[in-house]
């Protein structure tokens, strides 16, 4: 299928790795040019884009700090100096709390943790929605991304204000899907649920994936380029009439 998304302009934030950069990759191969944002890890970032086969001409690398909105503005006016246009955002940048600690109290929560997780996951993307807003609405036409979590919806014990960060962005979603719709701006949020990224295989014992996987239907869980074709189909123009749902990735866990 040809997604018709060839020589489009995406942005994505939180692209240097995970699942960020399995978007980016996917983009690019359906022939996306595609601006990569990193917060700590340039040189990851630029890695990414100099092994991919678009070529680094295809790509470009940017800064973004959630919780430094000058950051995500000076990357958008970079991307529209560079391109002039952006028809394309996947917010995948977040601010992580962790692995979930079950024997956490909920009451020992500080109220900076909490405030660091909604002003990176929720404000955050917020700013960087309204950042490209401006260029989708000129070109009448614009696909958005937020990329959430099956915490969500299903509860992480320890991560409350994680939780509740990343369904905040549900609520956006939906009524940003409303007030861009006219525009021919599509809006939607991916939940990803437990995904076997690098990260995690670093830090995860190999038996939590297996106990995992044996939850979902399918037996397997959900990878990056699951994700990334989901994302891809969403922002392209095959997809007219998805917004403001939200879209799980979980191999059936939750069913």
């Amino acid at each position: 299928m040809d997604l018709g998304i060839h020589q489009r302009v995406a942005v994505v934030t939180g692209g240097s790795g995970g699942i960020g950069a399995g978007i980016v990759r996917c983009l690019a191969r359906e022939g996306a040019r595609v601006a990569v944002g990193y917060h700590t890890d340039r040189t990851a970032a630029e890695h990414l884009v100099q092994s991919m086969d678009s070529g680094p001409e295809a790509c470009m690398v940017f800064h973004d700090d959630l919780c430094a909105p000058q950051t995500i503005q000076r990357a958008v006016e970079a991307v529209l100096e560079r391109w002039g246009r952006v028809d394309i955002l996947v917010a995948c940048a977040w601010q992580s709390a962790g692995w979930p600690q079950p024997d956490v109290l909920p009451e020992s929560t500080s109220a900076e943790a909490w405030q660091v997780q909604l002003r990176a996951n929720v404000e955050g993307s917020a700013c960087v929605v309204q950042a490209v807003l401006p260029a989708m609405r000129a070109a009448g036409w614009g696909r958005i991304v937020l990329v959430s979590s099956g915490a969500a919806e299903d509860g992480a014990p320890g991560l409350e204000h994680y939780a509740a960060a990343k369904a905040a962005l549900h609520g956006i979603s939906r009524s940003l899907a409303r007030s861009v719709g006219p525009a021919g701006i599509l809006v939607n949020t991916v939940m990803p649920s437990f995904v076997a990224t690098e990260r995690h295989r670093h830090s995860i014992p190999p038996q939590v994936f297996e106990r995992i996987a044996a939850q979902t239907p399918t037996r397997r869980l959900a990878t990056e380029e699951d994700v990334a074709q989901l994302v891809a189909f969403l922002v392209s123009d095959a997809n007219r009439a998805i917004t403001g749902s939200e879209v799980r990735v979980s191999g059936g866990m939750r069913m």
